[in-house]
């Protein structure tokens, strides 16, 4: 599956709105209350002040790529949708930096935290598949800066 498809889908399974949650069969439902899948909450190897500053360092993070955040922009969705539209910017160096960057500063600690905080069966099981995906993903992104897009 093309990896912005992947994401795009993925942060549609997350989403806090419920008809955007629809959209897809792996939409997590209401009583796992993906509202609450935000960094800001989640991120616990941050003190409380960094993680209050968190959405506003995303906010900046997404508007230097031209991504306008609709939801809070540190929730898993927002954070999901915008890999997708990283990853379908294609490969350039900038590109992929900023993949690499943005997977491994904010994502994947996001979601690791995420599926240790969350009890819900069916949200764990999309954290953990949007998890597989930034994993594989960082490592084919690694090998592409080094040897060059294939």
């Amino acid at each position: 599956m093309d990896r912005a498809l992947a994401y795009f889908e993925l942060a549609l399974a997350l989403s806090p709105n419920r008809e955007l949650r629809s959209l897809t069969p792996m939409g997590v439902p209401d009583h796992c209350d993906p509202a609450s899948l935000r960094a800001g909450r989640l991120r616990e190897d941050y003190d409380p002040v960094t993680r209050s500053l968190l959405p506003g360092a995303l906010a900046q993070f997404y508007e230097g790529r031209g991504f306008e955040a609709v939801d809070s922009p540190d929730h898993l969705s927002t954070m999901l949708a915008f890999m997708a539209q990283l990853a379908a910017l294609g490969q350039s160096e900038d590109v992929v930096r900023a993949q690499l960057r943005f997977l491994n500063v904010h994502l994947v600690p996001t979601l690791t935290a995420a599926i240790r905080a969350v009890r819900c069966a069916e949200a764990r099981r999309v954290l953990r598949r949007a998890l597989r995906l930034a994993l594989l993903d960082g490592r084919r992104l690694m090998k592409v800066l080094i040897t060059g897009p294939p």
